[in-house]
């Protein structure tokens, strides 16, 4: 997350230089990958889990998720 943060927000962080501007946003760039590969990996798991029990449970259980991060995450 704080890679993430940093992608975002490495601009604002007034830094000295352009180049540090430059160096912190190419180390944060691994926050994309990570988190898409992390949520990737967090959606097999649950679809593996649920899975005598079909796909609606596993749909409300994201959508439930998502509204929580939504509501109270923002």
């Amino acid at each position: 997350m704080i890679l993430s943060c940093l992608a975002h927000f490495a601009w604002w962080l007034e830094p000295a230089s352009d180049k540090t501007t430059a160096i912190l946003t190419g180390i944060a760039m691994i926050a994309t990958p990570m988190f898409l590969l992390l949520s990737g990996t967090m959606t097999g798991l649950i679809l593996a889990r649920h899975e005598d029990e079909g796909r609606m449970p596993v749909r409300y259980t994201l959508a439930n998720r998502g509204l929580f991060l939504l509501i109270f995450g923002h």
